[in-house]
C-alpha cells in the first residue's frame, strides 16, 4: 500500500496532490504590447495624441508588472521592462510631436504675421456700403 502523494518507483518521493500555481504574466504582456502600439502610432505624423494614453498605459501596467516579478508572482521580467520602456519611449513621443506641431503653428503665424505687415489697417478704409440719409 502506498501513502497518498507518493509515487511507486521512487521511495520515499514526495508529490503533491496538486500542480503549484503558475506565475501570473498577464501584465508583462499586457505592458509590451501596449507599449508598441503607443511607439508605432508615435510614429505617424500628425497622430502623435494617440500615442500619449498609450504610452502612459504602458507605463503603469509595466511598473505592477515589474513589482509583481520582483515578489516572485511573475516570470516575464523582460517583457515588463520592455513595455515599460516602449510606454516611456511613447510618451515622449507625444511630447514631442506636440511641441514640433506648437513650433509650426508658431512659424505659421509668424509668417502670416509678415505677409500683412504692409497693409493698411482695416478701420482706415472707406465703408462701401451708403449711408442711409443720401
Amino acid at each position: 500500500m502506498t501513502m497518498p502523494g507518493h509515487h511507486h518507483g521512487y521511495p520515499g518521493a514526495y508529490y503533491p496532490p496538486y500542480p503549484p500555481p503558475q506565475p501570473r504574466n498577464g501584465l508583462g504582456i499586457a505592458a509590451m504590447s501596449v507599449g508598441i502600439c503607443g511607439a508605432v502610432i508615435g510614429l505617424i505624423p500628425f497622430l502623435f495624441f494617440l500615442s500619449a494614453p498609450l504610452g502612459l498605459t504602458a507605463l503603469v501596467l509595466g511598473f505592477f508588472a515589474l513589482r509583481l516579478v520582483r515578489r516572485g508572482e511573475a516570470t516575464n521580467q523582460g517583457m515588463a521592462l520592455a513595455g515599460t520602456i516602449l510606454g516611456g519611449v511613447a510618451t515622449v513621443m507625444a511630447a514631442g510631436g506636440l511641441m514640433f506641431v506648437l513650433y509650426l503653428m508658431d512659424k505659421a503665424d509668424e509668417e502670416n504675421d509678415e505677409l500683412y505687415e504692409d497693409r493698411p489697417a482695416a478701420a482706415a478704409a472707406p465703408d462701401p456700403t451708403p449711408s442711409p440719409g443720401r
